[in-house]
């Protein structure tokens, strides 16, 4: 497994912009995610996502799995989201 991406030492550090086209439908999902969420922006939605991402696939990469449980205590594993374009 890779190393970890640092962190540097008393917060996120500098901001370097970058620039994503996404499908209209992607979109609709950001503005969805972000009204939900009570998100400030859609850059906060992507960056919520991407840690969230992050942990997903270093859980995974260890050998661990990601169960979902519903509330009538069904349990689902959850794969990797290979090949989704929502």
């Amino acid at each position: 497994m890779e190393d970890r991406v640092p962190k540097e030492p008393g917060g996120s550090g500098r901001k370097r912009r970058v620039q994503f086209d996404f499908s209209q439908r992607s979109v609709e999902h950001l503005e969805y995610l972000r009204k939900i969420t009570d998100a400030a922006s859609w850059a906060e939605v992507v960056r919520r996502a991407l840690g969230l991402y992050e942990v997903f696939v270093e859980h995974r990469n260890s050998g661990g799995s990601v169960i979902f449980r519903d509330s009538s205590g069904a349990e689902r594993e959850i794969l990797l989201l290979e090949g989704w374009d929502p």
